[in-house]
């Protein structure tokens, strides 16, 4: 909740500038499912499903307060992989990117 309440801090003066419509999405996290306390990156922790979704379902706490104050922003779930599980999936994100290295 941390990072999306310094989220909302940055959509609010970016909406206070008139600029709110540059932003094509927003993300609370970078590469969430490779945090290190979840599954880190390979998905090494083998951690229970009850605990994954703990932390989806924080984050989707985290995504419904960003949506309630930012109707007009999408927000989006970011992984480093297209195989991230999808037990850390929040289930009203409105976009899911991941990064493709090459």
């Amino acid at each position: 909740m941390f990072f999306a309440m310094e989220l909302d801090r940055i959509l609010s003066a970016l909406r206070d500038l008139g600029l709110i419509d540059r932003i094509a999405a927003a993300e609370i996290l970078n590469e969430a499912d490779g945090l290190p306390f979840i599954n880190g990156y390979g998905q090494a922790n083998g951690l229970s499903v009850e605990t994954l979704h703990k932390f989806r379902d924080d984050h989707e706490k985290a995504l419904a307060y960003l949506q309630e104050r930012h109707p007009d922003v999408s927000f989006a779930y970011d992984s480093y992989t297209p195989y991230t599980d999808i037990n850390l999936m929040p289930r009203n994100m409105q976009m899911w990117n991941f990064h493709l290295y090459a």
